[in-house]
């Protein structure tokens, strides 16, 4: 009998941490649309508009630091397929770097250690000429780091070319069903 409560205790404890693995803030990066955005809003965020159908944008504050969101979901089954976070514009590559990295030692602990990480300069540019921020804006350098499905999540960090931090989070099943419905709309304009 106390084997049996131990097995029942494993089995617990792995689908709860593979539940929380495909959330963020709590909320899980699936089921219908109006779902999560029912329950984003309890957790503070605010809806600013539905954008072509597919993503909300919502704005927040995640970390004492106000945040742009963007929810995308299927177009049909209006499922949840991917949350799109963007912090503030920074000035300096200094400061956005001293960010990326702080949040990307923080999915780490949580995640595990990345699929892929990269920081790349194109010519004429390199990394240490103090150009990196023109080099970003210019889509001449990339900063980021890929989690790549990890129980059904894929995650990244990276700077986008307008200065700010990005973290996405993606459920690689539905984001696989928003391609497809997106290729049937499609279809049916052509």
């Amino acid at each position: 009998m106390n084997l049996l409560k131990f097995i029942f205790s494993i089995l617990v404890l792995v689908v709860s941490t593979k539940a929380q693995s495909q959330t963020f803030n709590g909320i899980p990066i699936s089921g219908r649309v109006e779902n999560t955005i029912a329950r984003l809003k309890s957790k503070g965020y605010k809806l600013i508009k539905k954008l072509d159908n597919v993503c909300y944008e919502m704005t927040g504050f995640l970390a004492n630091q106000e945040i742009e969101m963007y929810v995308y979901f299927t177009p049909f089954t209006k499922q949840t397929a991917m949350i799109v976070i963007y912090f503030p514009e920074e000035k300096s590559y200094e400061r956005l770097l001293e960010e990326y990295n702080e949040y990307y030692d923080l999915l780490s602990i949580k995640y595990g250690p990345t699929t892929k990480r990269n920081r790349i300069f194109s010519p004429p540019y390199k990394e240490g000429d103090g150009e990196e921020l023109s080099a970003i804006k210019s889509e001449m350098g990339f900063v980021g780091s890929y989690w790549l499905n990890i129980n059904n999540l894929s995650l990244s960090i990276s700077i986008s070319k307008h200065a700010q931090l990005k973290i996405t989070y993606e459920n690689d099943l539905i984001m696989t069903k928003l391609e497809s419905e997106n290729k049937t709309k499609l279809l049916k304009i052509l």
